[in-house]
């Protein structure tokens, strides 16, 4: 066949492994295999499935609520190319937020700083720059002489109740 003279010139490695395993085993053959063979990938479908729960998992901590993640595996002779067709939907907008710290001298040193943080009013609502957010502010009062304080002390409470079109959050 066309395709079995073309595969040494498209994918070299496969064919000289392949060739290699064909007949009795050999010391050259192994050595074919093993300097110019190439183990051909095998798509695993399980493997495919996970990247589509990990997409979504990534839109959704990038406030897209109403996204949708969908695959497609197409087979032409010995090979298979995936698509995912990634469906944004609207975004969650971040309505309000309020600080709320009951220590007014922590509160002083939180707000001293609050330029340098992230997260505003009006912003699409990212889980990500929570994080960072928290990171910055638990950085900020250790170095204000909260020394024990931890990222476990600062926490977020998210209301999306608006179909997940828009959240009040509230750092405490």
């Amino acid at each position: 066949s066309m395709n079995g003279r073309l595969a040494p010139y498209i994918r070299p490695g496969v064919y000289f492994y392949e060739k290699s395993l064909q007949g009795r085993e050999t010391k050259f053959k192994l050595l074919i295999r093993k300097s110019l063979g190439t183990k051909p990938i095998i798509l695993d479908t399980m493997y495919v499935l996970s990247s589509v729960d990990k997409l979504q998992t990534y839109l959704k901590n990038k406030g897209f609520y109403h996204s949708s993640v969908d695959k497609t595996i197409k087979y032409k002779k010995k090979t298979a190319s995936v698509t995912y067709t990634i469906n944004s939907g609207p975004p969650c907008i971040v309505r309000n937020f309020n600080y709320f710290i009951p220590d007014t001298v922590m509160s002083s040193y939180v707000m001293a700083d609050t330029a340098n943080g992230k997260l505003r009013s009006g912003m699409i609502y990212d889980t990500y720059v929570l994080d960072d957010d928290r990171d910055r502010i638990a950085g900020n009062l250790r170095n204000n002489s909260y020394f024990t304080f931890s990222l476990s002390d600062i926490f977020y409470v998210v209301d999306t109740s608006n179909a997940g079109l828009t959240a009040d959050v509230e750092l405490h």
